[in-house]
Order: C-alpha cells, then structure tokens, then sequence
C-alpha cells in the first residue's frame, strides 16, 4: 500500500536530511498514492508538486521546494517518470509502475548499486579511459581543425559509455575572460550525475 509523502515523512527536516535519490522513492510512492496514472495537473509538474507540497510543512519551505523539484527532475532522468509534452509535464512510466512503495524503489536502488565498487564494470573503465585519453590530447585541439576532432570524438564515444556530457566551452567567444567558476560547475553537474547515473564527463576548451 502506498502512502503520501506527508504520512512517511511528517518532518521537513527529515526530508531535507534525505538524499535526492532517497527522496525520489517518496515522490514516486506519493505520486502512486494519489491514484497514479493519469495523474492530476497538481501533480504532473515538477513544479506543480513542489507547489502543493510544500505549504504543508510549516518550516524550510523554499528548501523543500528545490528539492522536490530535484527529486522529480531525478526520477524523469532515471526513467521512473516520462515526459510527455514539451512543457514538461510527465506520468509514471512502465519501469516507475514497477515500484509502488519507497520500500521497494530503496531495494531496487540497492540492487542496482550492488556492482563493482567504482560503480562501472571493467569494460566501461577501459572505454572511459580511452576516451578521457583522447579529450585530453590538448595539442590536437589548440587549432580550429582540432577543435572540430573535438566535437567528433564526442559524437563517437558518448554512446558507448558516457550517459551524461557537461559541454563547457564557448562563452559567446570569451571563453577565457567569462568563463571564471564556471569550470567548477561543469564539474559539479557531472559529479551529481555520476552520483545516481551510469557515467559522465565535464569537458571544456579554453575555459579555466
């Protein structure tokens, strides 16, 4: 049986100490316990849920707020929810259907985490590494030519094993005055990606 978000955690401080994987498994057992597919407009929006929700926990609102839409972005990225139009709205998908309960979405996550340490399997280590060894080939890509090998060596590869590619260059033509801190995002969505994904990269020309 399926409950809503509120009965499970009544606590806004408990759900901000979860997770985003974590609290994605309640928002998909809430979105169950609502009636599931097809679901109400309240609840088929990241944003729509966010604002529905949070009013009822008397603290921390604006944090909640970001993290149920995180947490909704996170089961759409994972397959557990699909886009269904262009202004983002979604449904449960075949594989969110699968699991009706934070219970059973938490064994479902252990399962899936239960390979190799790294979280890759040895092949998808040799394909990264390879990969990784020609992005970083900097004097193929000083020139114009290069950097269009650049774009080809992305276009080979990150079907093979990257499922994520932060894209971190350009900058309207300043990359190098413009582009301070902006590494360190790149690097920051690529690491949260790889926290609940099956790979990334943050790569970037002429940006420090």
């Amino acid at each position: 049986m399926s409950n809503s978000i509120l009965e499970n955690i009544p606590e806004a401080h408990k759900l901000l100490d979860l997770e985003t994987e974590k609290l994605a498994g309640y928002i998909l057992e809430h979105l169950h316990a609502s009636g599931g597919n097809p679901l109400s407009q309240g609840n088929s929006l990241p944003e729509n849920l966010a604002n529905g929700l949070t009013p009822r926990y008397r603290q921390h609102q604006e944090k909640l707020y970001r993290r149920i839409v995180a947490a909704c972005h996170w089961l759409i990225n994972n397959g557990y929810l699909d886009v269904i139009n262009g202004q983002g709205f979604y449904e449960i998908s075949k594989k969110g259907n699968d699991v009706t309960t934070a219970a059973e979405f938490n064994a479902q996550l252990n399962i899936t985490k239960s390979g190799p340490p790294s979280g890759f399997s040895p092949d998808t280590i040799q394909v990264l590494k390879a990969l990784l060894a020609e992005l970083n080939d900097i004097a193929a890509s000083l020139t114009e030519q290069g950097y269009s090998k650049v774009v080809q060596r992305f276009e080979r590869w990150k079907s093979r094993a990257v499922a994520y590619i932060a894209d971190h260059f350009g900058h309207g033509g300043a990359g190098v005055t413009l582009s301070w801190g902006t590494s360190s995002l790149a690097v920051d969505l690529a690491r949260d990606f790889v926290q609940t994904g099956p790979g990334a990269v943050a790569h970037g020309l002429g940006a420090p």
